[in-house]
């Protein structure tokens, strides 16, 4: 890759992450939906000059995409939710042909560990100097409550909150969650020399969101690499050991208010009635009604108009399991590629990665629950998994480099 296009790249991928996740953007709305619509177009543009070379299965499921887009934006009453969702899959189209996976990996893992690294800071200070965080520009109130959202450039700090917690750029902790373990798939899984530097930056941010998920998902895929046979992979296993174990233990110190932002999920599965957490049965929730809504029109979904309806009044907005919102939304139509491609991607990446049978397993059940909690229906992020799924750029990067190796 050029200096030149190396730059660009981080440039692309910032834009991507602050303007689909940011919560400058989509919560505090600085810009208008469509104005941030316009410059993801311009930024992503100068690609389109970069395609040397189009896979044609690429191609025809960009177009199946489109065409199905395009004939369910007849029976909703606004075509502006169908451009929302073209959108993000032209993105994915455009920069899976553009870009080879190991180079955006790359540019991808620098931009999350400049992130994550940037709002450890910012949370410290949350913790030992509220009064400072307070001095920095408010983004609003944080739902129904007294505490304030601030911005701190890179990150947001949440202020007069009864736990702080690190949201990073996005707008909640279980988003950027999601962003930081994409981030420490792709280090475990395409580092040749994994920086022992970034894993830890990495590792350290996901601890301080105390998502139940990134916790769930980051034991998932350490679990799946110490399970790793190969000779090459002791020192893998051992470091891997070494971040599990500090992990437990940091566990077991952590004030119960603490554990309980994170377990109290959890346990409320077992609860019923008033003891079940809101969050606990909003995650339900998510996944119960879309469901329902699938099994009324398996085939072609309820569309986007009716499902909006279901996320309002059913789901308190928070419909966020994306893999049953594309099959309640286009049925098996849109469920079944987009699914397909997103696990095909991550079990390449496994094998790429020389991971066990019961390796993959692990991972594919992490990815699954990675993408359950927060709703990417219509992120980009999602289709460029989906659109590299459907390329075979792993298998030649295997043909070509048939000894993979692995050190510290």
């Amino acid at each position: 890759m050029s200096r030149v296009k190396n730059i660009y790249c981080h440039f692309l991928v910032f834009i991507l992450i602050y303007f689909e996740f940011g919560y400058h953007m989509v919560v505090a709305e600085a810009l208008h939906g469509s104005v941030r619509i316009l410059i993801i177009l311009i930024a992503v543009m100068p690609l389109c000059f970069m395609m040397k070379s189009i896979q044609t299965s690429s191609v025809l499921l960009a177009l199946y995409l489109f065409a199905l887009v395009l004939l369910n934006s007849m029976r909703d009453a606004s075509i502006a939710n169908s451009i929302q969702l073209l959108i993000p899959i032209c993105i994915g189209f455009v920069v899976a042909n553009s870009i080879n996976l190991p180079e955006l990996v790359k540019v991808y893992n620098n931009v999350m560990v400049f992130l994550a690294a940037y709002s450890i800071i910012t949370f410290v200070l949350a913790l030992l100097f509220p009064a400072f965080i307070q001095m920095l520009p408010l983004l609003g109130y944080r739902l129904d409550t007294k505490a304030t959202m601030h911005n701190a450039l890179f990150s947001v700090c949440i202020s007069n909150a009864e736990n702080v917690r690190n949201y990073g750029i996005t707008w909640e902790p279980g988003a950027f969650s999601v962003l930081l373990c994409v981030s420490l798939y792709s280090i475990l899984a395409f580092e040749d020399r994994i920086n022992r530097t970034k894993l830890l930056i990495l590792v350290v941010a996901i601890i301080t969101t105390f998502s139940t998920m990134g916790y769930i998902v980051m034991a998932g895929f350490f679990l799946a690499f110490m399970l790793k046979q190969k000779d090459g992979s002791k020192k893998v296993r051992k470091l891997i050991m070494i971040f599990a174990c500090a992990f437990l233990v940091l566990l077991i110190v952590l004030p119960s208010s603490i554990t309980d932002i994170v377990f109290g999920k959890l346990s409320g599965l077992f609860s019923e009635g008033k003891d079940m957490a809101y969050t606990t049965l909003a995650r339900l929730n998510a996944i119960k009604y879309p469901f329902i809504a699938f099994c009324t029109s398996p085939i072609v979904g309820v569309g986007y108009d009716k499902f909006a309806e279901i996320n309002r009044t059913l789901c308190d907005g928070v419909a966020t399991n994306t893999i049953l919102n594309w099959f309640a939304v286009m049925g098996a139509l849109l469920g079944v590629p987009c699914a397909y491609y997103y696990t095909k991607l991550v079990l390449k990446v496994s094998t790429h990665a020389q991971l066990s049978m019961l390796g993959k397993i692990i991972i594919l059940f992490s990815a699954i629950i990675l993408v359950s909690t927060e709703s990417l229906l219509r992120i980009s992020l999602m289709y460029i998994f989906i659109f590299y799924g459907c390329s075979n750029q792993l298998r030649k990067c295997k043909n070509e480099n048939t000894v993979y190796t692995r050190s510290l």
